[in-house]
């Protein structure tokens, strides 16, 4: 991907997400900028490359990223640019089809949105059950990276041009991996809805940082597993089969060579300072969610 200085021009301009028209096409162009002041732009943006590159190989739907930096020294000034998803066909985040914020960190609440939503067109609440695979990978997903933003802005579906027929689910800002504000996903007492409650440990000292992280992947995973049951079951084999610690550190590598966009066109390859740290997590993760999954398997014979 190469742009134009008159596109350089613009894509500085740009605050908060939005749809530019580029000369190369039309693109969703953001400021990476985390707004609990934690991460700079330039590890958002990482972020965001890593998650679209892993979500694709899960069979996902997930926009092509490029990292723009107009000052190489400045990591406060990176843009995301990413493909118009609005290509594949008409795309409406859950949060344009009116999907609450709540709802959208419950299976539950989705479910029963869209037969809400939609109960006068029965032929998209079927298609829309043949969706939810992806959904639940998308769940699975968020849970081993620890991504407590799954808002309603940040995935969506996308429609056939007539809106008649449902054609698959995107995945969108990807900017949180591994990240230090645990989500809590929980069954209400007639575990019939999850429910979200954020702990906040980012100054935590580091033991008790990793009880709690251990602590809320194991709850979410076996709410998950409580509600989505052999279904769920299946789809978490499928995954961990293809999330394998080496492929997470084959994936970084592979992130490693991608290439930076900046004003004079020399294209420098994306540096990840905290490989290792990175890697030593996902591990944890992926081994603790095996054990999850196995303990789930034996309760089923």
């Amino acid at each position: 991907m190469k742009f134009t200085k008159d596109d350089m021009s613009l894509i500085k301009k740009i605050e908060t997400a939005q749809k530019v028209k580029l000369s190369a096409g039309e693109y969703y162009v953001k400021k990476a900028y985390d707004s609990e002041n934690r991460l700079n732009g330039y590890d958002l943006a990482i972020n965001e490359l890593i998650n679209a590159q892993i979500l694709k190989k899960i069979g996902l739907i997930s926009p092509d990223i490029y990292i723009v930096m107009p000052n190489l020294t400045d990591e406060s000034e990176v843009y995301i640019v990413s493909e118009d998803i609005a290509s594949l066909g008409h795309f409406y985040t859950a949060g344009d089809l009116g999907l609450l914020r709540n709802d959208s960190s419950s299976l539950y609440g989705i479910w029963q949105f869209w037969q809400t939503k939609f109960q006068d067109k029965p032929e998209l609440v079927k298609q829309f059950s043949q969706l939810y695979p992806e959904i639940l990978k998308m769940y699975l997903y968020d849970i081993l990276m620890e991504n407590w933003d799954r808002l309603p802005g940040n995935w969506g579906i996308i429609f056939n041009e007539a809106e008649t027929e449902v054609l698959a689910l995107a995945v969108l800002d990807n900017e949180y991996h591994l990240d230090h504000f645990l989500h809590n996903i929980s069954m209400m007492k007639d575990g019939a809805k999850w429910y979200q409650k954020r702990k906040d440990i980012l100054f935590a000292e580091k033991k008790v940082y990793d009880v709690r992280r251990r602590e809320a992947i194991s709850e979410d995973l076996r709410c998950f597993f409580a509600i989505t049951k052999e279904v769920g079951f299946t789809i978490w084999q499928e995954l961990m089969q293809i999330l394998t610690p080496e492929f997470y550190a084959h994936i970084l590598t592979e992130i490693e060579n991608t290439k930076i966009i900046y004003t004079n066109g020399v294209c420098p390859l994306v540096e990840i300072l905290d490989k290792a740290d990175l890697i030593a997590e996902y591990q944890e993760n992926y081994a603790l969610i095996m054990e999850v999954g196995k303990e789930y398997s034996h309760g089923r014979k």
